[in-house]
């Protein structure tokens, strides 16, 4: 019986070992998908039926970046097939359309927004403004659902999380820092009507306001404590400060490695 007992314990090592020495298994890689030198990029702006929308049909249009940032990504980025981006009346929403080849930026949606901001009752070069501010946030949200969904990148967590994280890098690169305040003072308003615990949708994707304007200005803000002042938030502490900067190094880390397969030659960082 103990003679048994000690052939199980001597087979029990000898297990160990070889798994011990087991070649462990191959670390994972990012395999690129297939994608089109010919596909691109490509703006839309449709003029609305209702006249409520043309100041901000013409103000979007009018302001002369969406073709210059088209134009840059398609530089940068080798796609699977072309996505288009549409300006148009759809609803109180914004899509990046569950075909993944179109981004769908709304005028009800960009125009509630202005309207939460209070721009709409300021001039109307604060409008306009304002709604290009919103629309820049918007359409790079989108375009990081469509970057993950096109690429199939491995994202771990909450996509709307990685969208915005994704928003923030390209608005920093592009030293849209208007549009960055704006897009944190957006939440921190829209946080605020939403303070009551009964008004939290806690079943929604997208993150509460006041968290999404704590992690945008977190990851890109270099001033925290003086974009908290005035604001409906609490400034961040130091540790806070510390951890935002390797929480910015972190997101910029991942996502030049996920892009990295689709990046065209002649292409650069960021």
């Amino acid at each position: 019986m103990r003679n048994q007992q000690l052939l199980k314990y001597i087979a029990g090592l000898a297990l160990i070992g070889v798994t011990a020495c087991s070649p462990s298994p191959p670390p994972f890689t990012l395999e690129a998908k297939p994608v089109g030198d010919e596909s691109k990029i490509v703006i839309e702006h449709v003029p609305p039926q209702s006249q409520v929308y043309q100041p901000i049909h013409h103000a979007i249009q009018q302001s002369g970046e969406w073709d210059a940032i088209a134009s840059d990504l398609n530089n940068k980025f080798s796609l699977p097939q072309t996505l288009t981006v549409y300006f148009q009346e759809c609803g109180e929403n914004a899509s990046n359309g569950s075909a993944q080849n179109k981004i769908e930026l709304c005028y009800e949606f960009l125009q509630q927004h202005v309207n939460i901001l209070g721009a709409d009752a300021q001039t109307a070069a604060a409008a306009n403004s304002a709604a290009v501010d919103v629309a820049l946030l918007t359409l790079f949200h989108e375009l990081g659902h469509t970057f993950i969904q096109q690429y199939q990148l491995p994202i771990t967590g909450s996509e709307e999380n990685a969208a915005d994280a994704f928003a923030a890098l390209m608005l920093s690169d592009l030293k849209e820092e208007e549009a960055v305040l704006t897009s944190m003072e957006l939440f921190d308003v829209d946080g605020a009507e939403q303070a009551a615990l009964e008004q939290l949708s806690f079943w929604n994707a997208h993150g509460f306001n006041a968290q999404r304007y704590a992690n945008i200005g977190c990851m890109i803000d270099s001033n925290l404590e003086e974009s908290a002042s005035g604001s409906n938030q609490q400034a961040p502490s130091l540790d806070q400060q510390q951890r935002c900067q390797k929480d910015f190094q972190d997101h910029r880390k991942n996502w030049d490695a996920m892009l990295s397969p689709y990046r065209r030659q002649t292409s650069g960082q960021g």
